[in-house]
């Protein structure tokens, strides 16, 4: 439980410490806003290195930790601990790579400055749209984004579509395109 509490961001407001009977800890890390973050971070540290590691008790006097777990729970924590871990890597990764990395190349080959006026999406939008139907299909926006050299799946360019998809019919309109590169 400490592990979940920790990682979703509750330590922050002193919940970690509170859980863990340091009533009063909890209170002014709670006051402090996490110590500024800074106490918040340090006991994320501890807790994910013991979980990670398997120990049954947290004992750093200099951090006035000093809580043992039921042996039953260490292993069930670590499990968690590792899952959310490569969870949160994992969507970390997908908006670093894919949410900028469109607009950051089409920046860097010149296809768009660095505010695109709406001439410059159509160009983009008119070159993209291989069939010329004024939609851009899933096969079309894959094919166009593998062009760039960019790694893009099936599965990232369908989530993309239905993320900027207001009508939703599956394709893009210019409207629907611009909307999508203003907002990354």
């Amino acid at each position: 439980m400490l592990t979940c509490i920790s990682m979703f961001g509750l330590g922050f407001c002193g919940f970690d410490r509170c859980f863990v009977g340091q009533i009063w800890l909890g209170v002014i890390k709670g006051l402090t806003l996490g110590g500024l973050t800074i106490w918040y971070f340090i006991d994320l540290v501890v807790v994910l290195t013991n979980c990670l590691i398997l120990y049954d008790r947290i004992d750093i006097k200099v951090l006035a930790w000093d809580v043992h777990f039921k042996e039953t729970t260490v292993v069930p924590a670590c499990i968690i601990c590792i899952g959310v871990l490569a969870f949160f890597v994992a969507e970390l990764f997908t908006v670093l790579t894919h949410k900028h990395t469109l607009k950051a190349e089409l920046r860097k080959r010149h296809l768009i400055s660095a505010r695109p006026n709406m001439d410059e999406i159509r160009d983009i939008f008119d070159k993209w749209d291989t069939d010329q139907n004024g939609k851009l299909s899933q096969a079309e926006m894959k094919e166009a984004i593998l062009g760039l050299g960019l790694p893009i799946t099936d599965e990232q360019v369908e989530a993309m579509i239905r993320k900027a998809d207001v009508d939703g019919d599956g394709q893009l309109d210019c409207m629907e395109f611009a909307a999508m590169i203003y907002r990354n």
